[in-house]
C-alpha cells in the first residue's frame, strides 16, 4: 500500500467515516509490522496537530472544570471526531500519566503502579514497553515495577484501549476480574466495569486470546467482538464494525445497536451514578445511538430525552430514575445528527 492510499485510510478512521472494508484492509496491511505501526502512528499525530479544538468544546472543557451540571438547551451535533481526542492525544514519557481532561490519580507503590480514573474522565498513559493505554472514566490500570523487563502483566477495572507494542517472546496480559487477554502485539479494547454482566473484547487489528476464569481459551482475529457472559461462564463472537467501541476516546458515543437497558448500565458504570429504571417499560429493543460525549450525565440524558420516548428526574440522593414518556420510533435511531 502506497504512503498516498494509507494517508487516506488512517484520516478515514480516525475520523470514524472509515467501511468496514476499508478497516479490514487497514488492519490487513498493518498486522504486527513494528515498520507500518510505527508509520500509522506517525500519520495519526500528523493529523491531530493539524486539528484544533473548536470554541465549542473549549466551552465544554471549562465547563468540566468548573463542574457546572445546569442543562443548556445547545444544539448537538453529529462530529466525526470531537477536539476531545486531539487534546487527549498528548505526547508521554515512558511510565507516567498525562490527561488534558483530567489528572488521572497514580499511586506508586512498593511494587506496583496503580493508575484510576475519577468519573466522567479519561485518561491516556504509555507504558516501558512503548504500549499505549487509553483509559475510560471510572476505570482503573495496575503494573509491577518490573513491567516490560521479565513480562508484560497489567491488571484492569472499567474500560479500555490498548495499542500494544509487538513481542513474540513476552506476550501482553491484561488480567480481567473474569477473565485474562494475552496478545503480543495488537489494538483491541476491553470493557468489564464490575456493574456489568458481561466482558467485551473488540479486536481491531491482530489476533488476540481471551482465557476465561476457568481456562477455556477463545480466539479472536481483526473486526470481531467477544461478548463473555460472566454468570454462565460462556463466550460469543461476532463480527462488527469495531471502531464504535473505541469511539469513546474520540469524544463520541456511538452504538449500531444497543438496548436502553445497555445503555444505562454504561453510563451508570461510568459516571458512578445509580440510574434506575422499570426494563419492562422501555422496550428491548437495539438503537442506534450517536451522540458527542458530553461533559455530564445531564447533558446526555437530555439529548437523549429530546429524541427518545424518555423522561429523568433526579432522586435528592442523586441518583437518577427513568421512565417511559411516549411510544418507540419505528427507526429506533438516537442521534443527533
Amino acid at each position: 500500500m502506497n504512503t498516498k492510499k494509507l494517508k487516506v485510510l488512517v484520516r478515514q478512521y480516525l475520523e470514524g467515516e472509515i467501511s468496514p472494508e476499508q478497516e479490514c484492509r487497514l488492519n490487513d496491511f498493518l498486522g504486527t509490522d513494528p515498520s507500518r505501526w510505527g508509520t500509522f502512528r506517525q500519520l495519526e499525530q500528523e493529523w491531530r496537530s493539524m486539528r484544533s479544538p473548536s470554541m465549542s468544546d473549549r466551552l465544554m472543557y471549562g465547563s468540566i472544570a468548573s463542574r457546572i451540571m445546569s442543562r443548556r438547551k445547545r444544539k448537538l451535533s453529529r462530529i466525526a471526531m470531537s477536539s476531545a481526542a486531539a487534546v487527549l492525544a498528548v505526547l508521554a514519557v515512558i511510565g507516567t500519566v498525562y490527561s488534558s481532561l483530567h489528572p488521572a490519580a497514580v499511586e506508586d507503590r512498593t511494587d506496583d503502579t496503580l493508575v484510576t480514573v475519577p468519573d466522567a474522565m479519561r485518561t491516556h498513559i504509555v507504558l516501558a514497553d512503548g504500549s499505549s493505554v487509553w483509559l475510560n472514566s471510572s476505570s482503573s490500570l495496575r503494573y509491577g515495577s518490573g513491567f516490560g523487563v521479565d513480562s508484560r502483566d497489567v491488571y484492569m477495572d472499567g474500560e479500555a484501549l490498548f495499542d500494544v507494542s509487538p513481542d513474540k517472546d513476552c506476550p501482553f496480559l491484561v488480567h480481567l476480574p473474569s477473565g485474562t487477554v494475552e496478545v503480543t502485539g495488537t489494538r483491541f479494547n476491553v470493557s468489564c466495569y464490575d456493574t456489568m454482566d458481561d466482558i467485551q473484547v473488540a479486536l481491531i487489528s491482530g489476533t488476540v486470546n481471551f482465557i476465561s476464569e476457568n481456562g477455556v481459551e477463545t480466539g479472536m482475529e481483526a473486526g470481531e467482538l467477544l461478548d463473555y457472559d460472566v454468570e454462565s461462564g460462556t463466550a460469543v463472537i461476532s463480527k462488527t464494525r469495531v471502531s464504535q467501541y473505541t469511539a469513546w476516546t474520540e469524544g463520541r458515543i456511538d452504538f449500531e445497536s444497543i438496548t436502553l437497558d445497555a445503555f444505562f448500565r454504561r453510563l451508570s458504570a461510568q459516571y458512578g451514578v445509580d440510574i434506575m429504571y422499570d426494563a419492562d417499560t422501555l422496550a428491548d429493543k437495539g438503537y442506534r445511538i450517536l451522540l458527542n460525549n458530553s461533559e455530564s450525565l445531564d447533558e446526555i440524558l437530555y439529548a437523549l430525552s429530546v429524541i427518545a420516548p424518555i423522561s429523568y428526574t433526579r432522586k435528592p440522593d442523586g441518583g437518577i430514575y427513568v421512565t417511559a414518556s411516549g411510544g418507540i420510533d419505528d427507526n429506533h435511531c438516537i442521534t443527533t445528527r
